[in-house]
């Protein structure tokens, strides 16, 4: 049975209507305090199990894993990276800015869109994929 639970709350960039960003560090951190008020809650420090919960989004690491910024807004140069004070490197599940590119997948009407349902959404990976390819090709890199 659960003896304890934690959570902490997440910051959202939203530099554009339907462009919603997270930074991977700032999840990592909300984790470690999430874990630590569900030990603190349990009173204890014996584990038999721990869950966690995300959706779909992308997370966009570069050189040495550092995070490389996301956002349509910045400039798209090796500058914008981890030495940022903090970088939204996440394209959140929930994010459109994609759409043009989902369109441009399901019109290939290729046999492979039957794995997905007959077709993508802006929301999954290869959309945001081909839109950062498109509009920040030094990440996409």
């Amino acid at each position: 049975h659960l003896l304890g639970e934690g959570s902490s709350e997440l910051k959202t960039r939203t530099p554009q209507p339907e462009h919603f960003e997270q930074s991977s560090e700032d999840i990592w951190h909300a984790c470690c305090k999430a874990v630590r008020g569900a030990l603190a809650a349990a009173g204890t420090t014996e584990v038999a199990g721990v869950a966690f919960d995300a959706t779909c989004s992308l997370v966009v690491l570069g050189d040495g894993d550092a995070p490389l910024a996301v956002g349509a807004d910045l400039p798209d140069s090796e500058g914008i990276s981890s030495s940022e004070a903090e970088v939204f490197n996440v394209i959140m599940w929930c994010d459109h800015r994609a759409t043009a590119e989902a369109e441009a997948i399901n019109a290939t009407g290729h046999r492979l869109l039957k794995n997905v349902g007959g077709a993508v959404s802006p929301e999954m990976e290869m959309p945001k994929l081909s839109w950062l390819k498109r509009c920040r090709p030094f990440t996409y890199r």
